[in-house]
């Protein structure tokens, strides 16, 4: 649990955006579901995003400047831990 903080950063590597985010759960992973079968991958992660903002400047979610690189990183609270699935 907790809060996720993830920085946009410029070209000097300084933080030129943040945007703040809760834990991602199953509720939301169904909501975001119904929209990539429809509209694709990054419908669902901008999904994901928007029911998991706090707080944040708002060009990470409507500027592709911003929104393309951070939801690259996004991704990364999907994966959370890691599970495999065994055959024997």
């Amino acid at each position: 649990k907790g809060l996720w903080y993830l920085p946009v950063l410029d070209e000097e590597g300084e933080i030129d955006k943040l945007a703040v985010f809760k834990p991602i759960d199953r509720h939301i992973l169904s909501y975001a579901s119904t929209k990539v079968q429809d509209e694709g991958l990054y419908i669902f992660i901008e999904a994901c995003m928007r029911e998991c903002w706090i707080n944040g400047d708002p060009e990470i979610l409507d500027d592709d400047a911003f929104f393309l690189p951070a939801a690259n990183q996004f991704n990364k609270i999907i994966d959370g831990k890691k599970a495999q699935l065994l055959k024997r």
